[in-house]
């Protein structure tokens, strides 16, 4: 278990819980984030995340995620 946040991507606006990992190139506006990952160049905004990996290359927008797995390239 990480004891740090480690935050590489762009943040604004943001709740930033324990255990977050934002790989270089992701953007996350508006959000709430809780025991995640965010692979690069993805874009989050106005979400709730918690406990899920994100992949590269994705687009999420509005959306409440709990314990999820998101494939690169996904749009939701």
């Amino acid at each position: 278990v990480m004891e740090d946040n480690i935050i590489n991507g762009e943040t604004t606006g943001c709740k930033i819980r324990d255990n977050v990992f934002l790989m270089e190139g992701s953007k996350i506006e508006n959000t709430t984030l809780e025991n995640t990952v965010v692979f690069s160049n993805s874009e989050i905004r106005d979400s709730e995340i918690r406990g899920t990996i994100v992949d590269s290359n994705c687009e999420i927008e509005d959306t409440d995620l709990n314990e999820a797995l998101i494939g690169e390239h996904t749009s939701l």
